[in-house]
């Protein structure tokens, strides 16, 4: 029994080294069922469980510095095989070739299906190195590198790696070496989007420089530094230092405020309603009016020092140039304006009450009060042209501002049933009155002396 299995044993044994001989030293005809190959090109990768492992199967490539990978996958290897892979540059420019055999009785027994991962890196910087090595699962028979120059006129365009197995095409693969490709968002300095800027970009290391319309601006540079430029309104509002190294979106915050303007009176305390408030950007004029508390808020305003002038009624009322940034976009201005108070008297210093008093400048009329007091405004400082009615009497009065407090005296000295006397009227009247009483006494007294002559 024991020289049986002895024997079985032996047999066994040589029939594995003739099936392994016979491998070795002939090619399947079907290869595609003894040879199977996949390309995976991806621009990074890792190594886990002692495997390489394709993070991406992009089929475009950015260029920068780091290099692009190609991961060919061959499995279902059962025969002594050699494999030829051919890089091709644009305008079929061949880049690199690599010759290796690939041996899956090296390592394996017959009882197990190999399966190779080839990693290339090809290196899209001049003077890097093309690193090539076979994996068979944890082992790494095969560790090859060489120099290679790549001139930066072969990057930009369409590549091709050709693999071959004994001399027969096995799978030919195209990918697109392309420029980053960036985006460039400009944003007010509360993040919202700024419409009608001009963005140019300027190489550092390069005369490159190219202007394009915002707020969004999308092209192909190549991997370096730059700097970008804003304008609006033909203002440089953002001046960015980048640096580019692949797909990207940047956002530029500019220096562009919303400028709020509180204007009050020449005292500081009264805001001033329906002024308008205007700025002047360069040939460019924004403006604005104040609501109820005085303020005017104009938006989108960019950096610098800018003209500002406020107008109410037509009249200036302040002209100045103010500068505008990240510390200072909200002003608080005195402008030259008052609030007037008109007191009416009459000639005897008592306050008329309920005279009217229509202003031809401002085609208003305002009443007086139990003080015989106006207050109106603020108004710009100028003359005022007034007409005051008190009952029977008028009157034509200018006054200017400042001052901003001012008195009517009326020929009022004395009022009788609605009717008003002056103070000559009434010493007239007085007098008159006096003379008559006089006279007549006079006559009382003549006329008793004469009845008395006559008895």
């Amino acid at each position: 029994m024991r020289s049986r299995e002895v024997l079985l044993l032996i047999l066994i044994i040589i029939l594995l080294n003739s099936l392994i001989v016979m491998n070795v030293n002939s090619i399947p005809n079907n290869k595609d069922e003894a040879l199977k190959v996949k390309l995976t090109l991806c621009s990074r990768y890792t190594i886990s469980r002692g495997e390489v492992i394709p993070l991406d199967t992009r089929e475009e490539f950015i260029i920068s510095e780091r290099n692009f990978v190609a991961i060919i996958v061959l499995y279902n290897i059962s025969e002594k095989i050699s494999i030829s892979v051919k890089c091709f540059a644009p305008d079929d420019i061949k880049v690199f070739e690599l010759s290796f055999i690939v041996n899956p009785l090296v390592n394996f027994s017959v009882s197990r299906v190999p399966k190779f991962y080839i990693v290339m890196t090809v290196p899209l910087s001049e003077g890097e190195y093309i690193d090539v090595f076979c994996k068979a699962f944890a082992i790494m028979p095969i560790i090859k590198s060489q120099p290679f120059h790549l001139d930066m006129v072969y990057k930009i365009g369409l590549w091709r790696i050709d693999i071959i197995a004994n001399n027969e095409l096995l799978i030919s693969k195209n990918f697109v070496v392309r420029k980053p490709l960036i985006k460039i968002v400009t944003t007010d300095t509360y993040n919202k989007i700024l419409n009608n800027t001009l963005i140019t970009i300027l190489g550092l290391a390069s005369d490159f420089k190219k202007t394009l319309k915002g707020p969004i601006a999308v092209l192909e540079v190549m991997p370096t530094g730059y700097i970008v430029l804003v304008k609006y309104m033909g203002i440089v509002v953002a001046n960015k230092t980048i640096d580019i190294s692949t797909d990207t979106i940047i956002k530029i915050p500019c220096q562009v405020f919303d400028v709020k303007v509180k204007v009050l009176d020449d005292e500081g305390v009264h805001p001033i309603a329906n002024a308008t408030v205007s700025i002047s950007v360069l040939d460019k004029i924004m403006s604005n009016v104040t609501c109820k508390d005085g303020i005017a808020l104009l938006r989108k305003i960019p950096i610098g020092k800018h003209k500002i002038k406020i107008y109410l009624n037509k009249t200036i009322i302040y002209s100045d140039i103010i500068e505008i940034n990240k510390w200072s976009y909200e002003f608080e201005l005195s402008a030259k304006a008052s609030v007037v108070r008109i007191s009416v008297k009459g000639t005897n210093g008592q306050p008329l009450r309920g005279a009217k008093l229509y202003c031809l400048n401002l085609s208003k009329s305002f009443l007086t009060n139990e003080n015989g007091t106006v207050i109106f405004g603020p108004v710009p400082y100028g003359s005022y042209v007034f007409k005051v009615i008190y009952k029977d009497l008028k009157r034509m009065i200018r006054i200017d501002v400042p001052p901003r407090r001012h008195e009517i005296v009326l020929d009022v000295f004395v009022e009788v049933n609605g009717i008003t006397f002056s103070k000559e009227m009434f010493y007239a009247i007085l007098l008159g009155s006096l003379s008559v009483i006089a006279m007549i006494t006079s006559l009382v007294l003549v006329k008793r002396t004469f009845f008395k002559h006559q008895k």
